[in-house]
């Protein structure tokens, strides 16, 4: 569950020390990106990695259900002179869109699922749209993450043009983490404008999600950690699944 009513206008700058270029790389790789070839970027927020799918050649599809992260999205892809078709859609319909090659989510999508069922359903629609052979890559943040680093803990940072406390806290009965964020940012005159976000992420482990992979028909499933050829370990904050139908 989440909000992105103001955060599309700080996002890229909160997350400015991902490593799109990688994390892109490693998906163009794993799942054969290349020219011609049909892929949907679910929970494509702002467009970084659509923009760097269309760059290698594939006809993208970017489905948010933020109209504001997709405007943002709209203008980067603009602006870097790539046709994407971005769709203000839920990722659990991801049926919509018809047969695809590969698919990918990336940087939490599945954490915001509310209920495994969901997970399930979502993982059910990429299954039946990827032809067969196509891939399907994900990340989640890991139990370890959310629970021992993000847990009800505490953050904030003090930019020249943005300021904003996090305040987390972490429910042990839903297994989730709710997250209060405020914002407040700086405008052209110098003052200050605050905004409020809201938003929960459940907490998934590995071998569930796994589990949910096989149950709807994957069968070759593999896990990195965080979009590297390395092994997830007991401290591996993203975890990344790469499977093929």
């Amino acid at each position: 569950m989440m909000e992105y009513c103001g955060l599309a206008r700080v996002y890229d700058m909160l997350m400015s020390n991902v490593e799109y270029d990688s994390w892109s790389s490693f998906i163009i790789k794993h799942c054969g990106v290349r020219p011609g070839r049909r892929i949907i970027d679910a929970a494509c927020g702002t467009g970084s990695i659509s923009v760097r799918l269309a760059a290698a050649g594939a006809a993208v599809i970017g489905m948010d259900q933020s109209e504001e992260m997709l405007e943002v999205a709209a203008d980067k892809a603009r602006k870097n002179g790539r046709r994407i078709m971005f769709a203000c859609e839920n990722m659990v319909n991801i049926g919509t869109y018809g047969a695809a090659d590969a698919v990918c989510c990336v940087c939490d999508g599945v954490n915001y699922l509310d209920g495994i069922k969901k997970v399930k359903s979502f993982f059910q629609g990429v299954f039946d749209i990827l032809k067969k052979g196509g891939s399907f890559c994900f990340d989640i943040s890991s139990s370890y993450k959310l629970k021992e680093i993000i847990g009800s803990n505490l953050f904030f940072e003090d930019y020249d043009e943005l300021t904003y406390f996090w305040q987390n806290s972490y429910d042990a009965q839903k297994n989730s983490v709710n997250m209060e964020l405020c914002f407040f940012v700086r405008d052209k005159d110098g003052r200050y404008e605050r905004f409020d976000e809201r938003h929960t992420q459940f907490i998934y482990r590995q071998d569930e999600i796994v589990s949910v992979l096989r149950k709807v028909g994957f069968s070759d499933i593999r896990c990195f950690d965080c979009y590297t050829e390395e092994p997830v370990r007991e401290n591996t904050e993203r975890i990344t699944f790469v499977c093929v139908k």
